[in-house]
């Protein structure tokens, strides 16, 4: 049994477990070693044999007791035949979707979204052949607002205010693209798990820019029903949600999306994370990555105070986002150790 179904389980842990997210990636220098072979990083997101090896890469060498599956949140609009490109130091670029009618939803085709992402189904399958059995295995996806997002603003932006305007001037059309996102997301997921996945996240990343009173409506309730429908086919796949930068709206997703473990970032103060939500889910988080640039002893402190306040609960050591590119390998291998010895 996977180390997350464990805690899911109520199962007591005789370490505190860690991965981190974007645990594969820039900081790496084999990471770079492939990229500077490969013509794209979409490249690297659909070739099996180079998305496998990115993905064990920190296994290798850090030992985490979780891989996560090397891909990215926008294969899905990509995989409706929305155009994407990843431009270096500017990030994602999509072909803006702009919801002026119903046509423009139209043209999103999910018939085929699986065959454009079997890439990442196989490299799945390849990695869980590679993989120890007492690690885990992560699918993900991003969540229906953080998609939406990204299609309607076409990269990334401060506030996403097209996309919040968006919600509000094209209600029906805004509403037509959630429900095809939340099918196709839950599809995704599914056969994630059905290529070899022990437990999938759901990224929504970009909670915290979505318009406090539409939170019930764009992230609650689409979030659930993904959560349903995964939950139909494959009852006992622990499920992962990251909502960031929900603040206190964090209590309103545990209690009402029905995820098993609850990502949390680091804005939340950790004795109210403790005190609200951790008896209602497995908790994952929430290290500062910026503490990963500091030396051993800030790391330490960190560690000790995360650890100390989660003591004996079910928790999962993580960052409150991703690994930044400009992170020391020592330093990463200096916290895990930290957080092994620990317990």
């Amino acid at each position: 049994m996977s180390f997350i179904k464990k805690l899911v389980t109520g199962e007591k842990l005789d370490k505190t477990p860690i991965w981190l997210m974007r645990q594969a990636g820039r900081y790496l220098p084999e990471y770079q070693e492939i990229k500077s072979k490969s013509k794209s990083f979409l490249e690297m997101c659909y070739t099996p044999e180079l998305a496998s090896e990115i993905t064990m890469q920190p296994i290798r060498r850090f030992d985490f007791d979780a891989a996560i599956i090397f891909s990215d949140i926008l294969v899905i609009p990509h995989s409706l035949g929305m155009d994407l490109n990843f431009i270096e130091k500017t990030g994602p670029v999509l072909s803006k979707l702009s919801l002026d009618s119903m046509k423009d939803i139209d043209r999103l085709n999910a018939d085929g979204f699986e065959k454009k992402l079997k890439p990442v189904y196989e490299a799945i399958k390849t990695v869980k052949q590679a993989l120890n059995e007492k690690k885990d295995l992560i699918g993900f996806v991003g969540a229906p607002w953080t998609l939406f997002a990204y299609m309607i603003e076409g990269a990334g932006s401060k506030n996403f205010e097209r996309a919040n305007i968006a919600l509000i001037e094209r209600k029906k059309e805004s509403k037509v693209l959630i429900e095809k996102l939340v099918d196709v997301i839950s599809k995704h997921l599914i056969n994630q798990i059905e290529a070899g996945a022990t437990s999938v996240q759901i990224f929504d990343s970009w909670a915290g820019e979505l318009s406090p009173y539409k939170y019930q409506e764009v992230i609650i309730e689409p979030t659930k029903r993904i959560v349903e429908n995964v939950r139909s086919r494959y009852k006992d796949v622990p499920i992962i949600g990251f909502p960031r930068g929900s603040g206190f709206r964090y209590k309103d997703y545990v209690e009402q999306v029905g995820i098993d473990v609850l990502s949390v970032d680091q804005e939340l103060p950790m004795n109210w994370i403790k005190e609200n939500l951790s008896n209602k889910a497995v908790i994952q988080g929430n290290l500062d990555p910026m503490i990963l640039l500091e030396g051993e002893k800030e790391i330490s402190c960190h560690v000790k105070n995360i650890i100390k306040t989660f003591e004996k609960g079910r928790f999962i050591f993580n960052l409150g986002r991703g690994v930044s590119q400009k992170t020391p390998i020592k330093n990463v291998e200096y916290l895990v150790k930290t957080v092994r010895e620990e317990m």
